[in-house]
């Protein structure tokens, strides 16, 4: 049956049918009768968790601020970098 939920993805291997029917293991000791499994506890137990949707009313135009540059961006980086060894405020560099 499809699952009603997202399910978490198992990663595992399907072991060839002569490996569990020629040896000792659970699978051959059990009796011969099927068993249904309850697929709604399974569902419960490997669903994926809900995320909400966020909704946002801003658009990208509005976040971002209109900046106006005279230099390029790698000049611009490079003064930052120059003007941070001087420890001091805007002021006192400017005087």
């Amino acid at each position: 049956p499809c699952p009603a939920l997202r399910m978490k993805k198992l990663n595992w291997q399907k072991l060839p049918t002569r490996v569990v029917t020629d040896h000792q293991s659970l699978w051959t000791s059990t009796s011969s009768e099927t068993v249904e499994p309850d697929y709604s506890s399974i569902e419960q137990l490997f669903c994926l968790p809900q995320t909400e949707t966020k909704t946002t009313t801003r658009t990208k135009t509005e976040t971002k601020e209109l900046q106006i540059s005279f230099i390029d961006a790698k000049k611009s980086l490079n003064l930052n970098i120059f003007l941070k060894h001087f420890r001091c405020s805007h002021e006192e560099f400017v005087s």
